[in-house]
């Protein structure tokens, strides 16, 4: 009896406080994995979806940190005429973090963009990585990923902001 009375305060109480540790813990495995898609939207600079640059297919992968975070995993590459684009996440320095639905409710970290001319960086560069709130989830096997990246130090110092959007499945 003493036991049951405990289990249900605590339950009581995770809920209350917005959170149900219980989903979390089956949500991680769910979540957590390798995802398999397509960036199905891509603007750089403000300038047309450029999505089409992209190779068929792109893996991002998602480790789990515990508690409802995840670190994020996975290289971006497309050719664009003689500038070739490398935007690498695979230091797993983007950190997301979800509620108990896999709504991913914030994002921090860095990740990092490298464009080479003929052989020669024109950008190479840490940028940061912000998630909007509402525009992306990891449920039921499917990644629905908006990544809006700062880049500080980009085309001849210029500063300015790329957005990548990733659909996939496990």
């Amino acid at each position: 009896m003493l036991a049951f009375i405990a289990t249900s305060l605590f339950t009581a109480n995770a809920q209350v406080n917005g959170f149900n540790n219980v989903l979390f813990a089956q949500g991680s495995e769910k979540v957590a994995g390798v995802y398999t898609g397509k960036i199905i939207h891509a603007y750089m600079n403000k300038k047309k979806d450029v999505a089409y640059r992209f190779q068929d297919y792109v893996n991002f992968e998602l480790v789990d940190r515990g508690g409802g975070m995840y670190a994020l995993r996975g290289i971006l590459e497309f050719q664009a005429g003689p500038a070739k684009h490398e935007i690498d996440f695979s230091d797993e320095r983007v950190t997301l973090n979800t509620d108990a639905n896999g709504n991913i409710i914030s994002a921090t970290g860095k990740g990092h963009i490298r464009v080479s001319v003929w052989g020669r960086d024109w950008v190479n560069s840490d940028f940061t990585v912000t998630v909007p709130v509402g525009t992306s989830y990891a449920r039921d096997g499917v990644l629905n990923l908006r990544l809006e990246c700062d880049v500080v130090g980009g085309v001849l110092g210029k500063p300015y902001k790329a957005i990548f959007e990733f659909n996939g499945n496990k």
